[in-house]
């Protein structure tokens, strides 16, 4: 046995027994091609860590086979280089935490949809919730009592 409900959810007596979901709003091209570009920007982001991941066993081993280095003229043990490269590595993570900061706060301030909207006091909510509805009982027609 089928049920057939029309259209309008207010003509039915006691209302619909399923719940409308809200209407999804369409992307433009332009949030279209943004969300493609980014997608492709963590593709290449993510293929470039990994890389760097799988790399780094490799690069570990190639330095442990080094006897010695030549920097500026001077030969340096592999030992001492090392040190020394050791050294410059707090400060490239002070950096890679700034920039990651960066970009994590941009994110979080964009929100959910990417816009800022300012908060709207109780009021001017009831105000702007009572004009819905009566738009909503214009386009209806028939508006059964609650």
């Amino acid at each position: 046995m089928s049920a057939r409900y029309p259209f309008d959810p207010f003509a039915v007596p006691n209302g619909p027994d399923i719940e409308f979901p809200a209407a999804r709003k369409r992307r433009s091209f332009a949030q279209f091609l943004l969300r493609a570009l980014l997608a492709i920007g963590g593709f290449i982001a993510a293929s470039f860590v990994l890389s760097v991941v799988l790399f780094v066993p490799i690069l570990i081993g190639e330095i442990i086979a080094i006897e010695a280095v030549v920097v500026g003229g001077h030969q340096v043990e592999a030992l001492e280089f090392v040190s020394r490269l050791g050294a410059l590595f707090p400060g490239t993570l002070v950096i890679a935490v700034a920039i990651l900061s960066i970009i994590a706060s941009a994110a979080l301030a964009a929100g959910k949809e990417g816009r800022w909207e300012h908060p709207v006091d109780d009021e001017v909510w009831r105000e702007q919730g009572a004009a819905r509805y009566e738009q909503l009982k214009l386009e209806a027609g028939h508006v059964r009592a609650l």
